[in-house]
């Protein structure tokens, strides 16, 4: 999932760039702003993406470290029982 959002972003950029560049070669004040504001929608939605994938990578952190704490206390409560101790 992480490289499609990568993606996306990167195709969002790029339109981003492509209205700015369009926005600076153009002399008609209202297709300039308009331009402008397109470029300004990109970049917010490369950002909404930006912070999907974030979010994305703090929950499968989460989940891991979640996982990895399961499979130590696991671990520790049987090395106890095989000791006689109690769990």
């Amino acid at each position: 999932m992480l490289q499609k959002l990568s993606h996306h972003i990167a195709a969002c950029l790029e339109r981003a760039a492509d209205c700015r560049r369009r926005a600076e070669q153009t002399t008609d004040a209202a297709m300039k702003a308009d331009l402008l504001d397109m470029e300004a929608r990109w970049t917010h939605l490369a950002g909404s993406y930006e912070f999907v994938e974030s979010l994305e990578r703090f929950v499968l952190s989460a989940r891991q470290d979640r996982e990895t704490r399961t499979i130590e206390n696991d671990s520790i409560a049987a090395h106890q029982n095989g000791h006689g101790q109690a769990p």
